[in-house]
C-alpha cells in the first residue's frame, strides 16, 4: 500500500493539462532522444562476524560485506535513450547500441563499428527476474529462520523487488511506501529511508512515448515496481532520478540520472540493411546457430517419404534398431507423429528385443531405475550402426527426470543432426532449469526456425504466455 504526504489536487489537474499539451507537441515526432548523465557510487555494507547460528547459511552469504572487493567511489558516464513506437534504443557510445523491439519481443545488440548485430529474445530478461525473485524470497526465509544478522538492504522483500523490478509471487502484502510531493519532485520512502527521488521536467509525453519510456525505466533502472507505477503515471520526461540498488556481495549502489538534452526527429530505430547478424562464438550453440539460422544454403526438412525409404533400406540391411530410430528421428524433427508409417516399419521389423526394451527404458518408475536405464542405453548405443545419436536424446530425457546434467547428451545428438527440432526444445528446458535463460531461448529460437508449428513448442508458448500475464509491463 502507499501513503501520501502533502497531496496536491491542483498539481494533479495541472498535470492533466500539461499531458494534453505534450500530446499535441509530440504528434509529429517519430522518435524522442534523451541524453542523461549517469553517476554511480558504491557503499559497502558492514556485516557482523559469523556466529554459531550462521553455520547453516551458505558461505557466500556469511562472507557478504567482509570479502567485498573495493570499488571506485564514483563513476560518471552519459547514456542516450531513443523512444519510438514499441521500440527503444539506448547507447553510451555511438559504436554500441541496444535496441528493444517490444512488438516482436526481441533485443538487438548492435555494433556500428563492425556493422554487425546480435538478435536475441526478450523473454530471458524477465524469465530470469521471475525465477530469481522466487529464489531470493526462499533464501530470505532461510536466513530469517537461521536468525542470521543480514542487512535489510540485501534480502528483505522490498529490496529484492527493487533490484529485480518484479513483485513477489502470490498474494504477498504490498510494502508501505510514503510519497512526498513538492513542486515537480516526488520522494519515495520505505522504512523511513528515501529509496527513490524523481524530479520531472515540464515536457509531457503522449501515451505511445510514455509507454516506451516506462519500459526504459524498467529495463535500465532498479526501482520498486510500485514506485515505477507512480512514475509511469506522470507521463513526463524525467529531469532527475536517483535510487539505491542492492549489489551482491554486500554493497549498495547509489545511482543518479540527470537530463542533459532532449531532441525530436523523424529517424527510425532499426537495423541498417547492410548490417550482418552474428552469434556469440563462445556459446555451446554457436555452430548450430550458424548452420540453422544462417545456413549457406536453404534448410530442407526431412519428409515422411524419405524417412520411410531410409528405414526400409536399413531393414534390408538388417539394421533393425536403426530403422526404428530413423522414424523416431523424423517425428522429433518435424512434429509429425507419423503413427501409420511408424506402425508399418515396426511391422516390417517384426519382433525385436532391443526395440521393445527401449520402450521400457523410456518410462522408469524410480530414480534408481533411471540411473540403471541410462547405463543400459549406453550399451544399446554401442551396437547401433547409424542412429546412435538419437539414443542420446533418450538419455538426455532420462537425465533430466532425475536432475542430472543432460546438456552434453542433447548437444551430441544435435551436432550429429542439427534438424531435430524436439531436441532443441529439450535442451532449452535443460538450460532453463539451470537458469541459463539466454541459452534456453537461443535453443527455442533455433527450434522455431526449423519448425515453428512443432507440437512440442507448445510448452514454450505456454511459458512465454505466463511470463506476459505475470509481467505485462515488460512487453
Amino acid at each position: 500500500m502507499t501513503r501520501r504526504s502533502s497531496p496536491s489536487v491542483v498539481a494533479g489537474i495541472l498535470l492533466g493539462l500539461t499531458i494534453a499539451v505534450g500530446t499535441c507537441a509530440a504528434a509529429n515526432a517519430d522518435v524522442i532522444k534523451m541524453k542523461y548523465e549517469v553517476v554511480s557510487s558504491v557503499e559497502q555494507l558492514k556485516m557482523p562476524e559469523p556466529d554459531g547460528a550462521s553455520s547453516a547459511v551458505p558461505v557466500e552469504v556469511q562472507d557478504v560485506g567482509r570479502k567485498a572487493k573495493s570499488e571506485p567511489t564514483s563513476t560518471k558516464a552519459e547514456e542516450t535513450f531513443v523512444l519510438g513506437t514499441n521500440m527503444l534504443s539506448s547507447y553510451k557510445t555511438e559504436n554500441e547500441e541496444t535496441q528493444y523491439d517490444f512488438k516482436n519481443k526481441r533485443i538487438r545488440l548492435v555494433d556500428n563499428k563492425t556493422k554487425t548485430y546480435v538478435d536475441v529474445s526478450l523473454y530471458p530478461v524477465i524469465g530470469f527476474r521471475d525465477a530469481e525473485m522466487q529464489n531470493r524470497m526462499l533464501l530470505s526465509k532461510v536466513l530469517e529462520q537461521s536468525k542470521v544478522n543480514i542487512p535489510a538492504e540485501m534480502f528483505d522483500a522490498f529490496s529484492i523487488s527493487s533490484d529485480l523490478g518484479v513483485m513477489p509471487p502470490g498474494d504477498a502484502k504490498e510494502p508501505e511506501i510514503e510519497i512526498v510531493e513538492k513542486d515537480n519532485t516526488i520522494t519515495f520512502k520505505h522504512g523511513g529511508k528515501t529509496v527513490t527521488e524523481v524530479t520531472f521536467s515540464d515536457t509531457a509525453l503522449d501515451d505511445t512515448f510514455a509507454n516506451t519510456y516506462g519500459k526504459a525505466i524498467l529495463y535500465k533502472c532498479k526501482i520498486h515496481p510500485l514506485v515505477w507505477k507512480q512514475i509511469q503515471a506522470r507521463k513526463k520526461i524525467i529531469d532527475k532520478l536517483s535510487f539505491a540498488a542492492p549489489r551482491l556481495p554486500g554493497a549498495i549502489e547509489h545511482i543518479s540520472l540527470k537530463l542533459l538534452s532532449t531532441t525530436r526527429d523523424t529517424s527510425d530505430i532499426k537495423i541498417p540493411d547492410d548490417y550482418k547478424r552474428k552469434f556469440d562464438s563462445t556459446s555451446p550453440l554457436y555452430t548450430l546457430q550458424e548452420k540453422v539460422i544462417l545456413p549457406n544454403k536453404p534448410i530442407v526438412m526431412p519428409t515422411k517419404e524419405a524417412a520411410v525409404a531410409e528405414a526400409k533400406q536399413l531393414i534390408k540391411d538388417k539394421q533393425y534398431v536403426d530403422a526404428f530410430l530413423t522414424m523416431i528421428e523424423y517425428s522429433l524433427a518435424t512434429g509429425d507423429g507419423a503413427s501409420d508409417a511408424i506402425r508399418t516399419i515396426r511391422e516390417e521389423i517384426g519382433d525385436n528385443v532391443t526395440i521393445s526394451r527401449i520402450a521400457t527404458l523410456l518410462t522408469p518408475k524410480t530414480e534408481e531405475d533411471a540411473k540403471e536405464f541410462l547405463e543400459e542405453f549406453d550399451e544399446i548405443e554401442k551396437v547401433v550402426h547409424k542412429k546412435g545419436y538419437v539414443i542420446e536424446i533418450f538419455k538426455g530425457n532420462l537425465a533430466q527426470s532425475i536432475n542430472e546434467p543432460a546438456d552434453k547428451m542433447f548437444l551430441k545428438a544435435l551436432h550429429a543432426n542439427p534438424l531435430i527440432t524436439g531436441a532443441y526444445k529439450d535442451l532449452g528446458e535443460s538450460y532453463e532449469s539451470q537458469w541459463q535463460m539466454d541459452l534456453a531461448w537461443d535453443c527455442f529460437d533455433i527450434a522455431r526456425t526449423l519448425c515453428p508449428t512443432h507440437p512440442l513448442l507448445k510448452n514454450v508458448e505456454d511459458m512465454e504466455r505466463i511470463l506476459q500475464e505475470r509481467h505485462p509491463e515488460y512487453f
